[in-house]
């Protein structure tokens, strides 16, 4: 295991800015996931770790050491990549002893690590196919155990799931968490996927144009995210973001919407009167209300979930989801009255799309 240290790190192409004064420190035996969207430097950063990709500027530290002028053969580190990058003409075993035979291993010592790393990903039985005879779940398998035998002080993973169907991720994301768990090896994981993040990670790195927009735990960005980007991309449905004006008369403090609403804001909020703000309400916390002050809103799209209900409604220009609990006769073209509890808002400044501080 082995704690990283990203600092002030920079990275052009020509004078595209991928990566703008990034900071992280990661725990030893951490796993780390960098999530943002596509062309956000997530990808490009983990280059930058891994020594594919020379900084313009910043260090990088690997267990205590600077490794920022090391080719990425001499940093300790082991990466997964999204095509598998397996060598079609060798077998399982082959594909995953190879880093150790051009290391120069004995042949004793690589036999026994493939063993090993085969038994922990549940590969004994294919160590004699050829990738092209494999699913690409356990194509990944093998990817993964190919880094496994190399015993790395840190694990990079590059979108690795991408090419699998939903399904098979879902099942693949659980296995890479055991295995987490069962070596406590240091990981940084590459996706674009919130899901996968929030499912996998100890803490989330969200990367917006190179730079970080925040980072905590799963459910810190969750229940508080520091900005509007952060807010719609942390959550499935996204939040949904209200424009609306602030009206303080001194005993209370609501919220006016655009869309012609007026909600109670949280405890003793106390904001200056006519100010523009966005309230956040994510779709699981709409429920169906009969108060005079309920958002009414136009049913677009009815799609039942199960134990859910997915709403796709509409108010006047602006979309909005809304996930009901409870099962109602309610049809596209309909109107749909819902409301939130105050304690389930996020205020959000509406010019800069900073968090604006509420009581808890």
């Amino acid at each position: 295991m082995a704690d990283i240290r990203v600092l002030e790190i920079h990275k052009y192409f020509g004078t595209f800015a991928a990566l703008k004064d990034v900071n992280i420190d990661i725990t030893s035996g951490e796993f780390v996931v960098l999530v943002g969207p596509s062309g956000c430097g997530k990808s490009t950063l983990l280059r930058v770790i891994s020594g594919l990709e020379v900084a313009n500027g910043g260090r990088i530290h690997i267990d205590g050491r600077d490794v920022t002028d090391l080719p990425a053969k001499d940093r300790d580190i082991a990466m997964v990549f999204q095509s598998y990058a397996l060598y079609p003409h060798m077998n399982v075993a082959e594909n995953m002893g190879f880093s150790l035979k051009i290391r120069g291993e004995r042949r004793a010592t690589i036999d026994r690590r493939v063993r090993e790393a085969a038994e922990t990903l549940s590969l004994t039985e294919l160590l004699e196919r050829k990738p092209a005879a494999l699913s690409g779940g356990q194509r990944q398998r093998v990817a993964m155990g190919r880094a496994i035998v190399r015993d790395p002080k840190v694990f990079l993973f590059d979108e690795p799931l991408s090419n699998l169907d939903a399904q098979l991720r879902v099942a693949m994301r659980s296995e890479i968490k055991t295995l987490h768990q069962r070596l406590r090896t240091t990981v940084i994981y590459v996706t674009h996927d919130q899901v996968e993040a929030m499912t996998m990670a100890d803490r989330i790195v969200v990367l917006r144009e190179g730079r970080i927009e925040q980072i905590g735990a799963p459910l810190e960005l969750f229940d508080r995210p520091q900005n509007t980007f952060v807010a719609q991309f942390i959550g499935s449905p996204q939040m949904n973001l209200f424009a609306a004006t602030v009206v303080n008369d001194g005993a209370s403090c609501t919220a006016s919407l655009d869309i012609g609403a007026r909600i109670v804001l949280p405890g003793t909020t106390n904001l200056d009167s006519s100010r523009r703000i966005q309230v956040g309400i994510r779709p699981e916390h709409l429920f169906v209300s009969d108060l005079p002050d309920a958002l009414e809103m136009r049913v677009d799209v009815v799609e039942p979930l199960g134990s859910q209900i997915q709403f796709g409604l509409s108010a006047g220009d602006e979309s909005f989801i809304a996930l009901v609990n409870e099962r109602i006769d309610v049809r596209p073209g309909n109107q749909l009255r819902l409301a939130a509890n105050s304690a389930d808002l996020h205020l959000f400044d509406a010019e800069t799309g900073s968090r604006i501080a509420t009581p808890q």
